[in-house]
């Protein structure tokens, strides 16, 4: 990995404080208003916000949070877990990309790399690696209660007997993905972007379920003059990964974010009164 251009540490009490003074939360792109009495520290005490303004070592922190165009994150959850095994969110601008990691610690650090660790770091948040190839590509047919029931958060008696039903759906069609389910070897992953890119806003979320034996994506076919059908359809590692580079930012998109930055350096918006 890159070695980071800053590193922050802070208590995790803070964060927000310093997400909620940074970040742009409206639906439009700039800085946000922040309050001038806004005051955050580091884990060591030293001022990253002072008085609404970065502290002397934390600018470059600052600019990259309120330019934010780009918003990534990717959660997993280890079978039945209803708390994630694994959290990363990405913030991107066109000073680079902000990486926070979920811990056990009391503080949180932000590291600030530059724009080119992008792909290396949603790689590695996502874990995909080798898996046995598949052969050919099966669709088992699921009701879209199933894709709901089945996904963390969600009630643990609902997903137990979702999950049940899946390992029974998948038997037939898929029987070395249904033993791994069976015996609770599988991965729930969710990856969620939203950024600024030459085609407008992109607002995309991706949902999988990773085996040894491969990985389940929901699909769905039809519409409009006919009824939609749903189905998780077996997905090679390299067509999961194809399908989230075509939702990260390319060259053009970057470009526009250092045309936005420019254009908006000297404003700020009050994005409660944006409509």
């Amino acid at each position: 990995m890159t070695q980071p251009h800053l590193v922050c540490v802070l208590n995790n009490d803070h964060l927000m404080e310093l997400l909620e003074a940074t970040l742009p939360d409206g639906p439009g792109y700039g800085r946000r208003a922040i309050d001038d009495t806004a005051t955050v520290a580091d884990h060591h005490g030293r001022p990253i916000i002072a008085a609404g303004k970065p502290g002397p070592r934390y600018g470059l922190l600052f600019s990259a949070l309120a330019e934010t165009a780009m918003t990534l994150s990717v959660m997993l959850w280890d079978g039945l877990e209803q708390e994630p095994s694994s959290s990363t969110v990405l913030w991107g601008s066109r000073h680079g990309i902000i990486s926070m990691h979920n811990t056990p610690l009391e503080t949180t650090t932000l590291e600030l790399t530059s724009g080119g660790t992008l792909y290396e770091q949603v790689f590695d948040a996502t874990n995909l690696g080798p898996l046995s190839p598949v052969s050919d590509t099966v669709q088992v047919p699921v009701k879209p209660r199933l894709l709901t029931n089945i996904a963390p958060g969600m009630d643990e008696t609902q997903r137990r007997k979702a999950h049940d039903e899946l390992t029974r759906l998948t038997a037939q069609a898929l029987p070395e993905i249904s033993a791994h389910l069976a015996a609770g070897r599988l991965r729930f992953m969710m990856l969620s972007i939203k950024l600024f890119s030459v085609d407008g806003i992109i607002d995309h979320d991706m949902f999988w379920i990773d085996t040894p034996a491969g990985i389940l994506a929901p699909v769905s076919s039809g519409g409009m003059f006919s009824r939609t059908k749903h189905a998780l359809a077996i997905m090679h590692p390299w067509a999961a990964w194809q399908n989230i580079l075509e939702q990260l930012p390319n060259a053009q998109d970057i470009e526009l974010w250092h045309d936005l930055a420019e254009a908006t350096a000297t404003e700020r918006v009050n994005f409660d009164s944006t409509t």
